[in-house]
């Protein structure tokens, strides 16, 4: 079958089926009126090149021939009448529609389904929509108003583009659908590219606004509704139509139907998120696989083939199944049309492959774009071919609309095209007709809606089969013609052709002749009787420990097959509509009662609740321990804040550290509080003791977790979790007596303690951490969707990012938005063990990165450089591989990269085993890995998860630094859990200081800006600039004629000439099934390795806080155990080909990540950052150098508070750290209890010894005078 296939494709390529258009517009009389001069509109804002000029094909009066509606922008509708004969008539006032003016989009079907054709139209500008009923005769009467589909406004007119009918409910009647474009978010959404719901048999033809019930109010993406069209199939074969929504500027949305009147948007999942600047679309099965593909007309304003700032960017969806979408447009064909407007399937030459047809042009100020041709693209079994010119279409201008008609009836499909101004165009079919039959087809429902719109037809001829849905306002403001046109190539006869009805019931029909119109009408009467849906297996309780994963499953008969809607708790759950519902991950939000509704046209019935409850072995892990993991998942589902989590990890850290010692026999006499403690006469029971030590401890990290999640984004969730974990634990959450002596009053008012001391320490907690320190960043925001980074940057400087839509690095979509500096009231937070200056500033201060304006600026560049080097080797395919055993690589000297690997591992003395990977896996798995924890908890959650394994491997003794008495594991997470988010808090604090201080650049500032500049190699080329950026051959190369020409290695390029290209990884893939590999991109256009919607972290560059945070726990973990090395001298994490990557496919090969030691993870996890692009070499080590202090000095301070009297050990190589800034020594105060107790406003333990002070004040002296020559422009 292989080589038959290939044999045919040979034989099409060598010998296709050559088609011809002819222009006959003037011929046939539908060029009358045509706009000779831009149409004027009195609505401010209007851009007269992007409204009005719609279209559409129908059949009007009802005598099998097509005819033609065409709007024009301020004046009456044209209506073309067709003759018969190749020519039309115009009759717009005879026919009815000389009152309605200035349309924007038509859609035609029979509304009422009385056997005629009605029209729906919207208006460019205006206040209400308009309905045109058909008398029988071809004579309409507007009627909108009276029958509810006027939706008339009060606060923002209408701005109409393309209309969609459709039957969305399956109820046997035509449904409206309303695309606008340039309509702000206000309180009439509702009104504005609305959903009418026919009332059916009750009233057909009347309508009833149904947008809010149906879950379909836009805007969702942006702040202003911008579609320009939707289409509706059902893609998903549940037997409900689902809508793709095409909007501008990235807003496409797939919305799946819920089969009850809602639905659920699917988008993100679907594969067609980020669909460019979308304007056209069409649906086929371009590569013959049986299901229905999406093509959208298309630019972008970044990109590698346009330097005005847009360029045509076409896509091309292929269906997957499953509800899952590729974009294919790449290897597709028809990427590139210009600046794409209507766009439609046909099959010029009747060959029986869906070929695409695209007009273009427009008015834009960053372009050329005016003398656009509309393109037509023939499909050679599933690849795309421009074939415009032998095809004879060659109009040029400002393109509109498109409709595919046969307007003669002979077969061979032609094209009308509108344009804003100029001549409208119609390409006469006249392709030969040899080895070229056809097939049309005219549907008339019965049960389902009169038009038959949404039937999805499967024909079979010549061997081989084609499907198509039917749907004529599937399209962009151009209806097409009321009749599904099939070619088939040589055949005189179809097989068969199966008809899948809008209302679920198939229909066949075999031995059909050839080359005619054939009416298909629903049969009356189907073998196996509509039957309403009746559950004959229930859903089943289900009990599962958290994170494990649940299912629950329910059958159904019925006829049509029925949809399933799953429910939790009487809430829909988006998304769920099969006979299963998976949790992979359950959570204690999970659990509820769950119920699935089954429906069909017929009816619909609902299965009995089913219970979800998530259980936990409770004594598999210390009470600490359950707190911490607790604590992470609030983490994971809350706005991304490193500085703030490590805050929240110390805190809560701190009161299981002092409520754990508060409940340990004479521990007051040894221990320390962090911050406050009392002192209770203990049960005399060792089990009572530690039940009261249990229940404390969890009452006061509950109070603090409860107060300090509130307003998260993810504070349902959190509240559930810590809920159910008390419940649990036996406790009541709901508890809220703080008096006496209970265990569960002294934990509450040790929260509630820590929480009132805490809450002004510099963090703006009370504000939700609003700007404390009156920051404001010195550069304009960088749009990254434009080319360079704008006019009046100091490249020296943070640059806020502009992102068309935000979405954090744990999936809360922020939408549009300008970034502000996160974490920067970390320069004012009281530390655990971290000394600072007056002004704030950490003592240690590791002075000013390269700057471009100083005499550091050849190291500025050659950082920037080498970031674009490690861009480029971000591929897999170029076979690069790498060996990155812990025999080979790390084992670095501090804050450099000059390891070569360890000789040995130490636990069984043998040589680390080669571990060989793919270079470009490498580099990307590095970078995904370490972005912000495998399940996003950034990094000081990252470190707490690392602790977890550490302390859950089989060889970890338990044994404070590695010798003595094998400690509980309750006391080995409090202490743990204390001096590693001592540290990371610290390394937050002193990291995110700095970065406020010195308020450095991003790499994609220093890179879009050193290109900005010109090359620096060659006086004699073009684009000179001797503070700009070297070339490299291979790498930075300056754009020429010859290197762009056809068959050049920048021919993408070309019209680039003189400007720098650099090799670098292209860019989020559209979809995550795809790699967007490494090219030659131009070096104003450069990105880091990051989603589209992320690209960088909202905060300055220098210094990396995930390389301070890293080393920090580094060195705390190297004490604490004793050793350096992981457990069993080696530590690994997985990635599986194809599916470990978090926005694009791979890696390649199966990678597994190894360290031998914690500084090795810790310096990867820094380097990382590197490959991710978002840090340059300065900010990895400066950072790393900075937190081996950080890290001795908090591991010191623990010290002081675990065991006083020893407060350094040797090997610290560090002297005994103070009290923390702003600590001031510990000030006693009244707790109320009957016990006695004490409270510390800071760090806790004591007050600083004099030769303490002694030491900060000549430290600090020599620091600032340091500060003082090394911050510049401060």
């Amino acid at each position: 079958m292989v080589g038959l296939g290939l044999f045919l494709f040979g034989l099409i390529l060598a010998n296709p089926l050559q088609g011809q258009f002819v222009e006959r517009a003037a011929s046939s009389g539908v060029d009358l009126n045509y706009p000779a001069v831009l149409g004027a509109h009195t609505e401010p804002g209007l851009d007269p090149y992007n409204v009005g000029s719609a279209s559409a094909a129908g059949d009007l009066d009802g005598d099998g021939w097509t005819d033609l509606m065409v709007t024009r922008t301020g004046a009456p509708c044209l209506v073309f009448i067709n003759n018969r004969d190749g020519t039309f008539r115009e009759e717009a006032t005879l026919r009815g529609f000389g009152a309605v003016a200035d349309i924007g989009g038509i859609g035609a079907g029979d509304i009422d389904n009385d056997g005629d054709t009605d029209v729906f139209m919207v208006p460019v500008s205006g206040l209400r929509y308009f309905l045109l009923l058909n008398d029988g005769s071809g004579h309409f009467t507007e009627v909108a108003v009276a029958r509810g589909a006027d939706a008339t406004v009060t606060i923002e007119s209408h701005r109409g583009q393309s209309v969609s009918m459709v039957d969305y409910d399956r109820d046997g009647f035509l449904d409206i659908h309303v695309s606008e474009y340039l309509v702000s978010r206000t309180s009439e959404n509702a009104l504005h590219a609305v959903l009418l719901h026919n009332r059916g048999s009750s009233a057909p033809g009347y309508f009833e606004n149904r947008t809010l019930a149906a879950g379909l109010v836009q805007p969702v993406i942006s702040d202003r509704i911008d579609n320009y069209a939707s289409v509706w199939h059902d893609f998903d074969g549940d037997g409900y139509p689902d809508v793709f929504i095409v909007g501008d500027f990235g807003t496409s949305q797939m919305w799946w139907n819920n089969g009850d009147g809602t639905f659920a948007n699917g988008t993100g999942t679907s594969g067609l998120e980020n669909s460019a600047d979308a304007m056209g679309v069409t649906l086929l099965d371009y590569d013959g696989d049986g299901r229905i593909d999406i093509f959208l007309s298309a630019v972008s304003p970044v990109g590698l083939t346009n330097i005005q700032g847009f360029f045509s960017d076409n896509r091309l969806y292929r269906n997957l199944g499953n509800r899952r979408f590729a974009n294919v447009t790449d290897a597709g064909g028809a990427k590139e049309s210009g600046w794409g407007w209507g766009t439609q399937s046909l099959d010029a030459n009747n060959d029986g492959w869906p070929d695409l047809v695209v007009t273009n042009g427009f008015n834009e100020t960053t372009g050329s774009f005016e003398s656009d041709s509309t393109k037509f693209f023939i499909n050679q079994m599933g690849t795309f071919s421009d074939r415009s010119a032998a095809y004879g279409i060659t109009d040029t201008g400002y393109g509109r609309s498109l409709v595919v008609l046969d307007y003669d009836n002979d077969g061979r499909e032609d094209i009308f095209i509108t344009q804003t101004l100029g001549h409208r165009i119609l390409y006469h079919n006249e392709s030969p007709t040899a080895n070229a039959h056809w097939l049309r087809l005219r549907f008339v429902g019965t049960s389902s809606n009169r038009s038959g719109y949404g039937c999805e037809v499967t024909l079979t001829a010549g061997g081989r089969n084609q499907v198509a849905v039917y749907n004529p306002t599937n399209s962009y403001i151009g209806q097409r013609e009321p009749f599904l046109h099939f070619g088939l190539g040589s055949s005189t006869t179809v097989s068969k052709i199966i008809v899948k009805w809008p209302n679920g019931i198939s229909q066949e029909f075999t031995n059909v002749n050839a080359d005619q119109i054939l009416t298909l009408t629903e049969a009356t009467t189907i073998s196996g009787s509509a039957n309403a849906p009746a559950i004959t297996t229930q859903p089943a309780d289900v009990a599962v420990a958290k994170d494990g994963a649940a299912a629950f499953s329910v059958t159904a008969q019925g006829s049509p097959t029925p949809v399933y809607n799953w429910f939790k708790n009487g809430v829909r759950l988006d998304g769920q509509n099969g006979s299963s519902l998976n949790i992979a991950r359950v959570q204690p939000v999970d659990q509820g009662t769950y119920t699935v509704t089954a429906t069909n046209p017929n009816g619909a019935v609902t299965s009995r609740g089913a219970t979800l409850s998530v259980t936990a072995n409770i004594n598999a892990k210390s009470v600490a321990r359950w707190w911490n993991e607790a604590l992470l998942d609030g983490i994971r589902k809350d706005t991304p804040d490193p500085p703030v989590h490590a805050r929240n990890l110390y805190h809560v850290s701190a009161a299981l550290w002092d409520a754990f010692w508060t409940y340990e026999r004479d521990a007051w006499a040894t221990r320390h509080e962090v911050f406050t403690k009392e002192t209770l006469s203990l049960p005399a029971s060792e089990t009572d003791r530690t039940s009261a030590q249990r229940e404390a401890m969890s009452y006061a990290a509950y109070t603090i977790i409860k107060q300090r999640f509130a307003r998260s984004p993810g504070t349902v969730a959190t509240q559930a979790g810590i809920r159910w974990l008390m419940q649990q634990l036996g406790y009541d959450p709901d508890r809220t007596d703080a008096t006496g002596s209970s265990p569960s009053a002294v934990g509450m008012r040790m929260g509630r303690q820590i929480l009132s001391l805490t809450l002004n320490d510099g963090a703006n907690e009370a504000n939700n951490y609003a700007d404390g320190t009156n920051y404001v960043a010195s550069n304009p925001p960088l749009v990254v969707r434009d080319a360079g980074v704008g006019s009046g940057v100091d490249p020296d400087r943070w640059q806020p990012l502009n992102l068309a839509n935000t979405v954090t690095q744990n999936g809360i979509i922020l939408g549009p938005s300008v970034q502000s500096f996160v974490g920067v009231n970390a320069k004012n937070t009281r530390t655990f063990a971290l000394t600072r200056l007056p002004s704030g500033f950490p003592v240690d201060d590791p002075g000013p990165p390269p700057r471009f304006n100083s005499a550091n600026r050849s190291e500025y560049i050659r950082q920037a450089k080498e970031l674009i080097l490690i861009s480029s080797q971000l591929t897999a395919t170029d076979g690069v591989t790498l060996d990155i055993s812990p025999g080979k690589i790390l084992n670095n000297t501090i804050g450099t990269n000059d390891g070569a690997g360890h000789p040995s591992n130490p636990v069984t003395g043998r040589p680390y085993p080669s571990n060989i990977v793919l270079r470009g896996d490498y580099g990307r798995v590095l970078a995904e890995y370490w972005a912000d924890g495998p399940d996003s908890e950034t990094p000081p959650g990252h470190w707490n998860v690392i602790y977890n394994q550490i302390s859950d491997h089989a060889q970890e003794t338990h044994q404070f630094r590695g010798t003595g008495t094998i400690l509980r594991r309750i006391e080995w997470d409090v202490i743990g859990y204390l001096a590693l988010n001592g540290a990371l808090h610290d390394a937050a604090s002193a990291a995110w200081t700095i970065k406020r201080e010195y308020d450095s650049s991003r790499p994609i500032t220093m890179i879009r800006y050193l290109v900005s500049l010109g090359q620096s190699s060659d006086s004699n080329q073009l684009y000179y600039n001797a503070a700009g950026l070297p070339l490299i051959s291979g790498q930075i190369e300056l754009v020429t004629a010859q290197s762009s020409a056809v068959g050049g290695r920048h021919a993408h390029l070309a019209g680039a000439v003189g400007k720098i290209a650099v090799k670098a990884w292209l860019g989020s893939p559209p979809s995550v099934t795809q790699t967007a590999g490494v090219g030659w991109i131009l070096g104003e256009n450069w990105v880091p390795y990051q989603r589209e919607t992320f690209v960088s972290p909202a905060f300055p560059g220098y210094i990396s806080g995930h390389s301070t945070f890293s080393r920090a726990a580094a060195e705390v973990l190297t004490k604490l155990t004793g050793s350096e090395f992981f457990p069993g001298g080696l530590a690994t994490y997985n990635f599986n080909a194809g599916t470990g990557l978090g926005f694009e496919a791979g890696p390649q090969q199966n990678v597994q990540l190894q360290w031998a030691t914690y500084f090795d993870a810790s310096d990867q996890a820094g380097l990382s950052r590197l490959y991710g692009g978002i840090h340059i070499e300065a900010d990895d080590l400066a950072g790393r150098r900075l937190a081996v202090k950080i890290g001795a000095d908090a591991f010191n301070r623990f010290l002081q508070l675990y065991n006083p009297a020893t407060l350094s050990l040797p090997g610290d190589n560090s002297t005994p750290a103070g009290s923390g800034s702003g600590s001031g020594g510990s000030t006693p105060t009244s707790a109320p209890s009957t016990g006695g107790s004490s409270a510390s406003s800071g760090g806790g333990g004591g007050a600083p010894s004099l030769a303490f002070y002694v030491l900060f004040l000549l430290l600090g002296a020599a620091r600032a005078w340091t500060r003082h020559k090394n911050i510049e422009g401060k």
